[in-house]
């Protein structure tokens, strides 16, 4: 330990101040971190990591970019196997989280909370590692450029995965991943995984798509109107429910402040705070509330179904109907998520696990699906959740959740019907959704 702390002491300075910023990042949360924990740790004076960095998200962007820098040294160091695979940079990925918990906290669950700037690196190494997972798992020349669109999402619902195991909670969480179980599940998605573009997804769009129910949470009229005060308090916590999300899908929460969501909710602050504690409070009151419609309306929807396949269709027509009708509510619960704070970290990946439940009956769908590793379902509901979080900050139109949903069903069936039948199940089904418009 004193020689750790020797070279710590000998490193460069600025490189001293990221190291300090990634533990500090790692211990306290993004959002409780402060100049003031950076430079003690770093054991250097506030003017010096002014020399360096602007503030507090600058060396926070930097720490990210060294991290990320020394998970891709890891993953291109994998030595290419004798046959085409995903497994040893799934492995290599998993041992990175494992050996780094600190680091790997910091890159996959404290870049969520840190602003667009963080997120969008996010995005930017979610994408640099499905090229590497692709090029290991093709043959002959690859176009980086040509990136499976599954691929992608797949990525993009390990990153989400690490995120909700490296929670404060559950720190040795990261070390229950099998790295073998996560590469089997990845190569269950089989010629999705070799598809460039979103082809043939793109084809099979909802041109007629039918929302199956609006579920937009709407107030009560402003005013008593012979309410009584039962009805007056539901009425004023939908409508402080209201403005928040509005202004946070508008501005973003860390820049909404109660007194810009009290007179858009035509309230006082004093029924504000009767009802809340503060604005934390609020949102995870109103994520309680959506997730409370979109799982009853997805369990509704599932059961309106006969068989399994068309069941998870339905379910992810009522989800998709949800998310295009109700977008600053599910911006705030899924975009937000880790700025609001760990109450709302822990509420929606604890409520998560209700989707998985839609997923039971594939284990037992077909001889090959009986072998699929358990934390399948795990990856794919991170992988929902991920799609949905990209749509909603690429601030998609509502009908996109539509025109997308052959592909997030695709994500759902495949590891357990097999790419052919899954991509027959989706064809035949576009042709019942949307009459007189046969899917190509």
């Amino acid at each position: 330990m004193r020689d750790g702390a020797s070279r710590f002491r000998r490193a460069p300075t600025r490189q001293r101040i990221i190291q300090a910023a990634t533990e500090a990042a790692a211990t306290y949360g993004y959002l409780d971190l402060s100049v003031a924990q950076v430079t003690e740790r770093a054991g250097v004076s506030r003017s010096t990591f002014y020399e360096h960095f602007s503030g507090r998200e600058d060396c926070f962007l930097a720490a990210l970019d060294f991290l990320g820098g020394e998970l891709i040294n890891r993953l291109e160091a994998v030595e290419s196997a004798d046959s085409p695979g995903t497994g040893p940079l799934i492995e290599a990925l998993c041992q990175q989280v494992g050996d780094d918990p600190v680091g790997s906290r910091v890159l996959f669950m404290e870049s969520l909370a840190a602003g667009a700037e963080s997120m969008d690196f996010r995005d930017r190494l979610q994408h640099r590692v499905a090229v590497l997972i692709a090029i290991a798992s093709q043959t002959g020349e690859f176009d980086e450029r040509a990136v499976p669109a599954a691929l992608d999402d797949l990525v993009g619902g390990l990153f989400r995965l690490f995120a909700m195991r490296l929670r404060h909670d559950r720190v040795d969480g990261a070390g229950e991943l099998e790295p073998a179980d996560l590469a089997a599940w990845v190569d269950s998605y089989a010629g999705a995984l070799t598809m460039p573009s979103r082809q043939p997804f793109a084809n099979l769009v909802q041109r007629n798509a039918r929302p199956t129910e609006t579920y937009e949470l709407k107030p009560l009229p402003a005013g008593r109107h012979r309410l009584t005060e039962a009805e007056v308090e539901v009425n004023q916590r939908l409508r402080i429910f209201s403005a928040l999300t509005s202004l946070s899908y508008a501005s973003g929460f860390a820049q909404t402040s109660v007194a810009e969501i009290t007179p858009e909710a035509r309230v006082s602050r004093n029924a504000f705070y009767r009802h809340f504690r503060n604005k934390g409070d609020a949102a995870n009151q109103a994520l309680e509330l959506m997730l409370e419609q979109v799982i009853g309306a997805c369990a509704s929807a599932f059961t309106s179904a006969a068989s399994w396949p068309e069941q998870v269709w339905r379910a992810s027509q009522a989800f998709a109907s949800f998310f295009a009708t109700a977008t600053d509510y599910a911006y705030l619960g899924l975009v937000e998520t880790h700025v609001v704070g760990n109450e709302m970290v822990h509420l929606i990946y604890d409520r998560l696990g209700a989707f998985t439940l839609f997923l039971e009956e594939g284990y037992r769908w077909r001889p090959q699906a009986q072998t699929l590793p358990r934390i399948s379902s795990e990856a794919i509901g991170a992988t929902m959740y991920e799609i949905a979080f990209r749509a909603l900050r690429k601030r998609h139109p509502p009908e996109w959740y539509s025109e997308f949903l052959p592909q997030f069903v695709f994500i759902c069936l495949a590891p357990f019907m097999g790419h052919d039948a899954a991509m027959k199940f989706l064809l035949e089904q576009s042709r019942k959704d949307a009459p007189g418009q046969p899917a190509t």
